[in-house]
C-alpha cells in the first residue's frame, strides 16, 4: 500500500530504452519464487532495479527486469543463497 517508485535514469537508443529506478515500500503480500512463496514479512524494502524495454509502434514489445535478489532477501530478513542458516548450537 505504500509502494513508491522513483525513476533515476532513462537511456534510449534505437528501439531500446533502459530505465533505472528505485522501489520503496513494505512487503505486505506473498512473493512467488521458483523456490517457493515468500510470505509477507512486513519489512521495509528499498531496492534498485533496471528494466530494458523494446519499443515497437509506440508500445512496449519486450521487457526485461533486473534486480539483486540477494539484497531483496536480506531486506526481508531471509537467508541468501550460499549463506549458512543458524543451527541453534
Amino acid at each position: 500500500p505504500d509502494c513508491k517508485v522513483q525513476i533515476v535514469n532513462v537511456v534510449t537508443g534505437g528501439e531500446w530504452a533502459a530505465v533505472e529506478f528505485i522501489g520503496r515500500g513494505t512487503h505486505t503480500g506473498p512473493l512467488a519464487r521458483p523456490e517457493g512463496t515468500i510470505l509477507p514479512t512486513q519489512k521495509k524494502l528499498d531496492m534498485k532495479f533496471c528494466e530494458l524495454l523494446r519499443i515497437k509502434d509506440g508500445q512496449i514489445a519486450e521487457s526485461h527486469l533486473y534486480f539483486d535478489a540477494a539484497t531483496l532477501l536480506r531486506q526481508f530478513g531471509l537467508p541468501t543463497p550460499g549463506q549458512p542458516v543458524a543451527s541453534g548450537r
